[in-house]
């Protein structure tokens, strides 16, 4: 039986949408778009970091970097011979044995302020508090009675997480977020994504090439329903003249016919030389 009060999940049809209407989009926009979800992704064992290149089509490791200046030259040359690993960001992945993850149900009426409610409810619902760890959280719906909504917790301890951030740094890596290999984020699935470093610790994007991007998007648009209407514009014009010679050419008929009228009737009036 059909449920009606279950979410309805709309991605896979804008999804649809997109891959039809893709064409209309230039390429160059396209790509910057692909730029966007790619990830540098950094996996660490205990002497190294693992760094990855992912993007929509393949993954690529770059290699096993050990945490010492020689290292970071040698990735950051590395970086900066291939445009798209630049361009990527920054992902650290926190191993599985070091991540935990629960579920959580909180009643309905929490649902505008989470974050802030799964701070003072850490505690309840894992051995540990707000200060010893750091947490994300996923969205998972309401619950079957609709009074409570299901939440997937990830949690990792403070100074684990730090720890990987601190190694990041020193291989000249700032993070855009952090995520678990148990949980893995897909940039392409809003609903998916969560972050377990603070606000404070991420990379902020670069949005100057997004907003030329845009800026470069919007004019193309505008220069094309500008050539669209043009050629009606000018057929309007050249309609437009038409009409007004054609009304010359009337009001000359009718001077014509006017004048001719004029001469039949003085010569047929009486008394009229001819």
């Amino acid at each position: 039986m059909l449920n009606l009060d279950s979410e309805i999940d709309l991605s896979p049809v804008f999804k649809w949408w997109w891959q039809q209407l893709s064409f209309l989009v230039p390429r160059k926009f396209q790509a910057a778009l692909a730029r966007d979800k790619s990830l540098l992704v950094v996996e660490f064992t205990p002497a190294t970091a693992k760094i990855s290149f992912v993007n929509q089509q393949q993954e690529t490791a770059l290699g096993e970097f050990e945490f010492n200046e020689l290292a970071k030259e040698e990735l950051q040359s590395l970086i900066a011979s291939h445009k798209e690993y630049s361009d990527a960001k920054v992902v650290l992945r926190v191993p599985e044995d070091l991540s935990v993850m629960q579920d959580v149900f909180l009643p309905a009426e929490a649902e505008s302020n989470l974050h802030q409610v799964m701070t003072y409810e850490l505690d309840r619902y894992t051995p540990f508090n707000a200060g010893q760890v750091y947490f994300g959280f996923i969205k998972l719906g309401p619950a079957n009675n609709k009074a409570l909504i299901h939440l997937l917790l990830i949690l990792v301890k403070k100074d684990s997480l730090e720890n990987m951030y601190q190694h990041c740094l020193s291989l000249g890596l700032k993070p855009f977020y952090a995520d678990s290999a148990a949980r893995v984020v897909n940039p392409a699935e809003a609903h998916s994504q969560y972050n377990l470093l603070p606000k404070e610790l991420c990379q902020k994007a670069n949005k100057k090439p997004l907003f030329i991007m845009l800026g470069t998007a919007f004019v193309t648009l505008v220069l094309l329903i500008i050539l669209m209407i043009l050629p009606g514009t000018r057929a309007t014009d050249q309609l437009n003249e038409l009409k007004q010679r054609a009304g010359k050419v009337g009001a000359v008929a009718q001077e014509i016919e006017g004048s001719k009228k004029h001469r039949l009737l003085v010569s047929g009036y009486p008394g009229t030389d001819r």
